[in-house]
């Protein structure tokens, strides 16, 4: 998978930071930070903090100030502010390394937009509050979806058979011309003293408030009709309306009020089944075994279960046996009478055995029975997978898969906290190829790249496991080996390796051959990272000034 494939699916970018490359980062963090430029997503710390919303920017100081210097790193959310005035969530995940004076020298991060999950949580929410479903497929019921300016966003099956219209005829079009009948729309908004009928539809739900009035709509063929629309608010992450939920029940045929005391318990009965995420319904009257009382399709979709089987199961018996803290956590808090219970994240099974991540989002229905709790799933193991994926290919090198200079420098930060503490020594050996430029120029940039593969291969295979090769510029290689045995294995090491990379290369129908001027440096008690580094480029240098290829 490409490097911005997996971005555009964890919606996410990347940055890193170097003292002597500066700060460097993906074209897809300009999307997530919603900056045309992909130059105003770069800059320095006090640079981003402008665009964190007012109220986020201490709390996000002070998570990447102190997290950058942590061993554990930073996790933050937040709230960003596009140019363009639009309000984003984000994830801010990162970690810096510093040496042994505590002066940061590299770090690496990724930014996600987390707006969509959460809003789809939001919107879950919030049909819950209305009547906690969506309304039936049938002719007497209808959903119909505005925006913030009343144009036609959603127009279902059920509105199709209730009005004549379809979904094409109506999609893109103000409400109140096609719809609803104008006389009576303009004598309420005269009696409200607002300026349009829109505003007389949508009445008390601007507002917050709920907004249930009976309205006369007429069908396509003239026939008017009593339908009780029920209209509610939809909010983005900054609290705005972005737009407007219609259902409507048409109670032509029946009182308005037989109509209504029926329509709540359909609406649920429909959300439930036809909702996107998972929900069900648990109850936690046992802790150690809370009972899957109901659950709905999509639930079955992503554990793989028959919906009959889900209903012989508790919540445990979905959980993977590793794990699982936070969820026994959460169901104690919620016997305690905690009201809201989030559980971020939780390893499954599925049914035919794979390992599935999900995240839970749980409410008590206090006002039914405190044992009874809905929770929402939703499944996030692609997105954590391209996430996990996205970093590491943050870490290393792209053509060679070998580590690049960000994991090096960490590497070599940690072994020499080991010789501090081992009384032990690491090696470090700068690897410089001779004669790589004619081959790359005489054979073409794919038979380089081919020798550059070869080489990583050639080092790798002729190392311990714990040593690392890292790939740090364009033949340049850096190899970091703990626990060395002084100068003496150092230089047999590095005549080895230079013997090793002087046999020839199969490059195509022809062998190439290259030779390689290794530097060594072995570490001293109180060297930092920059101070081996230097060394062995230095050593290296020297060797490639006397004679190449020793």
């Amino acid at each position: 998978m490409l490097l911005g494939d997996l971005e555009a699916a964890a919606d996410a970018g990347w940055w890193t930071w170097h003292p002597e490359q500066g700060l460097t980062t993906s074209a897809a963090l300009s999307a997530v930070l919603g900056v045309g430029d992909p130059a105003s997503a770069t800059g320095s710390l006090a640079a981003h903090l402008e665009m964190v919303h007012p109220a986020d920017r201490d709390m996000v100081e002070r998570a990447l100030t102190d997290g950058l210097r942590s061993p554990d790193g930073f996790s933050v959310q937040y709230r960003i502010m596009a140019p363009d005035g639009a309000v984003r969530l984000v994830r801010s995940r990162g970690r810096g390394e510093t040496d042994a004076a505590e002066v940061l020298v590299a770090a690496v991060g990724v930014v996600q937009d987390i707006t969509g999950s959460v809003a789809i949580t939001a919107e879950l929410a919030r049909a819950r509050e209305l009547f906690g479903a969506e309304l039936d497929v049938t002719a007497d019921r209808c959903i119909i979806g505005l925006d913030a300016r009343g144009v036609v966003t959603l127009f279902d099956s059920g509105a199709e058979q209730m009005l004549g219209y379809t979904a094409s005829e109506i999609l893109g079009a103000p409400i109140p011309p096609y719809l609803h009948d104008g006389g009576e729309m303009a004598m309420r908004a005269a009696e409200l003293a607002v300026r349009s009928e829109f505003e007389a539809l949508v009445g008390r739900a601007a507002r917050g408030e709920p907004e249930i009035r009976r309205w006369s709509l007429f069908t396509k063929t003239g026939r008017r009709i009593q339908v009780l629309i029920s209209v509610s608010a939809l909010r983005g992450p900054d609290g705005s309306v972005v737009g407007y939920l219609e259902a409507g029940t048409d109670v032509t045929a029946r009182s308005a009020g037989e109509r209504a005391r029926h329509a709540s318990g359909a609406l649920f009965e429909e959300i439930f089944d036809r909702i996107p995420s998972g929900i069900m319904l648990v109850d936690v009257g046992l802790v150690d075994r809370p009972r899957i009382l109901r659950a709905n399709p999509a639930l079955s979709r992503i554990t793989g279960y028959a919906l009959g089987r889900l209903l012989t199961m508790s919540l445990n018996d979905l959980a993977a046996a590793d794990g699982g803290d936070d969820r026994v956590t959460a169901l104690a808090q919620l016997a305690g009478g905690e009201s809201l219970i989030d559980v971020a994240q939780d390893h499954w099974l599925h049914a035919d055995g794979r390992d599935i991540w999900v995240q839970l989002n749980s409410t008590p229905i206090g006002s039914i029975d405190t044992r009874l709790l809905v929770v929402l799933v939703e499944d996030v193991t692609d997105r954590l997978a391209a996430d996990r994926e996205l970093q590491q290919l943050a870490l290393h090198d792209p053509l060679t898969g070998l580590a690049n200079r960000v994991l090096m420098v960490d590497r070599l930060e940690h072994a020499l906290a080991a010789t501090r503490r081992d009384n032990t020594q690491v090696a470090v050996l700068y690897v410089d190829l001779d004669g790589f430029k004619a081959v790359n120029d005489g054979s073409g940039h794919a038979a380089g790249d081919q020798m550059l593969q070869l080489v990583g291969q050639r080092l790798r295979s002729h190392l311990r496991p714990a040593d690392t090769v890292a790939r740090v510029g364009g033949d340049e290689f850096v190899l970091i080996c703990p626990h060395i045995g002084g100068h003496t294995h150092a230089r047999a090491l590095a005549d080895r390796l230079s013997a090793l990379l002087a046999q020839p290369y199969p490059i195509g129908d022809r062998l190439a051959h290259v030779t390689a001027s290794i530097g060594v440096a072995v570490s001293t008690a109180g060297e930092g990272v920059e101070d081996v580094l230097r060394a062995a480029d230095l050593d290296m240098y020297a060797h490639k000034r006397r004679r190449r290829g020793q």
